[in-house]
């Protein structure tokens, strides 16, 4: 390594598999202008020609704290240990409360390890920053520093597989960049990151990168602390895109108006689409006469696709034309093909519509499939009010087919034969219940009502005539359980007197 890159700082680490009489370096091991180097010792347990891992060294840890004090802050400190601080497993390191107490006070370190049989950790190849968590013996701690799960070392013990952490040092005026890249012999990445150490009072600036998660690449961002940025939207082919994570569980979302304060990854979270796979029309063929119309049912494949959205259009528009909801609209004889597309995929399906000319026209009164029309002089089906004979009838607005009970019309009610569809007045028996219609023009009354010299009172919400005793204005006042009459200058059947106004004192 030394003969390879010459002009960089070559520091080598005692693993647990060494032997006991090797020499290796420890504490400050470089102190150059750009960076320096910290070798942390782990005392270890002799066994077998092997080392096991016990704890850090209370000496070294103590070591490391008046070095770190003596070091300016704006020059990165990377710390070396074989063993991590965190746990995992069965494997707990000694003394993590006590490293991490002094590594928290400097957010220039960078905590480098790579412990070999520790490749199934699952967090082995990740890197960790200020404001992230790791779990020690002791519980959960967050961190200041930078934390990374690496080392130069075999993939295991088993496939011989060697790999290598590149740092490269970047000057950006108010700092120092430095950028890390986990690869094997092929230069094949396994993963990225970077921190920057800045001056003091310097601007502090923050690098974002994106896992896109099997997405299309996203460039990485660099913004000021604090500030924001304009998230992405990568593609990904049967997939919907759903945000952007702070973490690899989707947890956290991240929105544009979600501040930076560290450096960090931004996971891509998916939805799998179910994409369409065919559509087919409810019916292949039409036949209409001019003026006509019919609906058309286009139905997506499967039922459970995402989007189910289609485009309808005719071949011959001037001959019989399609809306936007499959509704097809005779206009002239001939024939026209119309044509329903999927907005995803493309699928297509047709139905032939052949349109004749119309026969007579039709005027007056026709019952058609069991319901009354009304067409005018051109042939036209007449809607809404029709006054025939001097009768008033109602022509459903959007049908034309004649109503008949009730019907609300302009904000009133009106009731119409069921017989004849012919407009009532005076007095209205309907389920069971009495309503009465103004005489002028058939509106439904309500409140009270004088009728061939007696008082009945009429429901204010509903209109139906009310009997029994009735609190009406804060006053009392009973009408006759059958007739709906108000008792006046009487007494009522339970024995209470009614003044002539038929007001209960």
């Amino acid at each position: 390594m030394k003969g390879k890159f010459p002009s960089s700082e070559v520091t080598l680490v005692r693993g647990n598999h060494d032997p006991k009489n090797a020499i290796f370096p420890t504490g400050l091991a470089y102190n150059g202008t750009d960076y320096a180097i910290f070798v942390l010792d782990t005392s270890w347990e002799y066994q077998n020609d092997n080392y096991n891992p016990g704890s850090f060294n209370l000496d070294a840890i103590s070591d490391l704290s008046n070095q770190l004090s003596s070091i300016p802050k704006s020059k990165p400190v990377l710390v070396l240990s074989h063993m991590p601080i965190h746990a995992y497993g069965g494997r707990n390191t000694g003394n993590a409360d006590q490293i991490l107490d002094v590594l928290n006070q400097y957010e220039n370190t960078i905590f480098f390890w790579g412990h070999n049989h520790t490749v199934e950790d699952p967090k082995y190849g990740q890197i960790f920053y200020k404001g992230d968590i790791i779990g020690i013996p002791s519980g959960d701690r967050t961190i200041n520093f930078t934390y990374l799960a690496h080392g130069s070392m075999r993939d295991g013990y088993k496939n011989n597989n060697a790999y290598g952490l590149l740092a490269n040092f970047s000057d950006i005026g108010s700092g120092i960049l430095i950028d890390f890249a986990y690869k094997n012999l092929q230069g094949a990445t396994t993963s990225t990151g970077s921190v920057t150490i800045f001056s003091t009072g310097a601007v502090t600036n923050y690098r974002v990168d994106f896992n896109s998660n099997g997405g299309s690449s996203v460039d990485s961002v660099t913004v000021e602390s604090g500030g924001t940025i304009n998230l992405p939207t990568p593609e990904r082919t049967g997939y919907s895109f759903e945000g952007w994570y702070s973490d690899s569980g989707f947890s956290n979302v991240f929105t544009s108006s979600t501040p930076v304060n560290s450096n960090m990854t931004l996971y891509a979270k998916w939805k799998q689409v179910t994409n369409v796979t065919g559509v087919i029309l409810n019916k292949t063929s039409l036949e209409l006469e001019v003026g006509e119309f019919e609906d058309l049912v286009a139905i997506v494949s499967p039922a459970g696709a995402d989007n189910k959205a289609v485009t309808w259009i005719s071949s011959n528009p001037s001959v019989a034309n399609v809306n936007s909801e499959g509704r097809v609209t005779a206009y002239a004889a001939g024939p026209a093909t119309i044509i329903v597309t999927t907005d995803d995929g493309g699928f297509m399906s047709e139905a032939h519509v052949t349109v004749t000319a119309t026969g007579p026209t039709k005027v007056g009164w026709h019952s058609e499939g069991g319901r009354w029309y009304h067409y005018n002089n051109e042939g036209n089906k007449d809607v809404g009010w029709l006054k025939d004979a001097g009768i008033w009838y109602f022509l459903d607005n959007s049908t034309g087919a004649m109503r008949v009970g009730w019907v609300q019309s302009g904000g009133k009610w009106y009731y119409m034969n069921t017989n004849n569809g012919a407009m009532r007045v005076g007095w209205v028996l309907s389920d069971g219940k009495w309503y009465y219609l103004n005489p002028g023009n058939g509106t439904m009354k309500v409140g009270w009502l004088l009728d061939k010299g007696f008082w009945y009172h009429l429901n204010i919400s509903n209109g139906s005539m009310q009997t029994g005793w009735q609190k009406i204005n804060n006053k009392w006042y009973f009408f006759d359980s059958s007739s709906g009459k108000m008792y006046a200058d009487a007494y009522t059947p339970d024995g209470y007197y009614v003044d002539v106004n038929g007001v209960w004192n």
